[in-house]
């Protein structure tokens, strides 16, 4: 699986400026994006919600919207204005635009208001929340600093098995299977069918003693009495019950 990124710089602040006087100012992005698209299983992009014309830019372009916010009061003010935006864009230029998930971020598990915010937004969203959560964690705010990626700066930090974890949850959403899931699941099967014997070397049960291949006959019907059923059985010669196996 390869990946291409391409970075936003700071003149979009200014290019954010230049859209809001064009025309069709909201479709730029899924213009540029309609050419080459089917060359990649999966496109994400990023627009932070003060760059409005940004904004719109990526949700006229986009089939689905992942919704990062903190559990906190202002947050909850901030989605309803996003879902007014929402409901804009879809009546104009988007109408299969829907939210994939809310992912809740820099959550802090031991306050009371993450929690009551927590449950108020899965009673309105319900399944659409995403089970994972990103936390507060130290080398989430360090990464920046140095350049790089938290899965690169620290990848067994808490914020990092967190993103990887919501990753995962993703692709489990969206029936994706990861290169490394299906080379485990490639691996699991070869040596499943390596530890299978072939099936002219499984030993074949044995007749009990006492009875020839042609009489030995297993009943279609489960046996619920063996000791009633044992007693039934009559054979041209006698069998004992230390004869038989059951």
């Amino acid at each position: 699986m390869a990946f291409r990124f391409c970075l936003g710089l700071r003149t979009l602040r200014a290019a954010n400026i230049e859209l809001s006087g064009a025309d069709d100012r909201a479709l730029h992005l899924r213009q540029s994006l309609d050419p080459i698209k089917d060359q990649y299983d999966l496109i994400f992009s990023i627009a932070p919600p003060p760059l409005i014309c940004l904004l719109s830019n990526v949700l006229s372009a986009a089939e689905t919207l992942i919704v990062p916010m903190q559990a906190e009061y202002f947050a909850l003010e901030g989605i309803s204005e996003l879902i007014s935006t929402l409901e804009r864009v879809r009546s104009a230029y988007n109408p299969d635009l829907a939210i994939e998930g809310v992912l809740l971020t820099m959550y802090d598990d031991r306050t009371n208001l993450a929690q009551q915010v927590t449950e108020t937004l899965r009673e309105h969203f319900g399944e659409i929340i995403y089970h994972t959560v990103i936390p507060r964690n130290v080398r989430l705010a360090e990464a920046p600093s140095h350049g790089k990626p938290v899965a690169i700066y620290d990848p067994r930090s808490r914020g990092a098995e967190a993103y990887f974890e919501m990753a995962g949850e993703f692709m489990a959403r969206n029936q994706i299977e990861s290169p490394r899931a299906a080379e485990r699941r490639a691996a699991a099967e070869r040596e499943a069918t390596a530890d299978e014997p072939p099936k002219e070397d499984r030993p074949r049960p044995k007749a009990p003693s006492g009875l020839t291949p042609d009489r030995w006959i297993r009943s279609s019907e489960p046996i619920r009495d063996p000791v009633r059923a044992l007693r039934s059985i009559t054979l041209s010669h006698s069998l004992t019950v230390e004869d038989s196996v059951l």
